[in-house]
């Protein structure tokens, strides 16, 4: 980490955890983070932890957890795993990932940076810093780029508002910025995966 960016931290403002197998979403854990420099607020994260690994072995139903948790949790499932066969990836991060021994995620739902101190990679810091932390005994991050500015409360008003002639240019710069990090492409769909058993880049 740059001199200029040693500053950074994450601060936990929000953690709820369904650790018990009475919870319906029980092995998700939903993470609000506040981006801080000093004292200063410069932005926010909101981060999911799927620990698929521990629903598994409490005999439990992945699918059903995250659809139990939320519309967006059950969303990140359906492009991780094989809807037919529970217990295995889909198809395209395994041929991503061929060596892939953990199926634990880490999503990052929500990234967003004040304004004024955009332009310093603060982004990026703090995604590796979300990882090193809550994606301790996880395999997979999971995102889905989209820039703040279309981000809408249903996936209706986000199509429409994606119609726009400078959405295509808007979401390649994005998608360029999370790349310096080692995302790919799942198939041919919006989010895009990292493995946590590869070494991630310096930035």
């Amino acid at each position: 980490m740059s001199a200029k960016n040693a500053k950074l931290r994450l601060h936990t403002v929000e953690c709820d955890r369904h650790n018990h197998l009475e919870d319906d979403c029980h092995g998700i854990t939903e993470v609000h983070l506040e981006l801080r420099e000093g004292e200063k607020v410069i932005g926010k994260m909101l981060v999911f932890r799927i620990e698929a690994e521990k629903i598994w072995d409490d005999d439990s139903s992945l699918v059903n957890s995250c659809d139990a948790h939320s519309t967006a949790v059950c969303q990140y499932y359906e492009v991780i795993s094989d809807y037919k066969y529970e217990g295995e990836l889909r198809r395209e991060l395994d041929q991503m990932f061929p060596y892939q021994g953990n199926y634990n995620a880490l999503i990052i739902d929500l990234l967003e940076i004040e304004s004024e101190f955009r332009r310093r990679k603060l982004g990026l810091f703090a995604m590796r810093k979300a990882m090193r932390t809550w994606g301790r005994n996880c395999g997979l991050v999971v995102i889905r780029p989209l820039p703040l500015q279309y981000r809408r409360d249903t996936r209706e008003e986000e199509e429409k508002s994606k119609s726009t002639p400078e959405f295509a240019g808007d979401l390649q710069k994005l998608v360029r910025y999370y790349k310096q990090l080692g995302f790919k492409r799942i198939g041919k769909t919006e989010h895009y995966a990292l493995s946590l058993e590869d070494e991630l880049p310096r930035v």
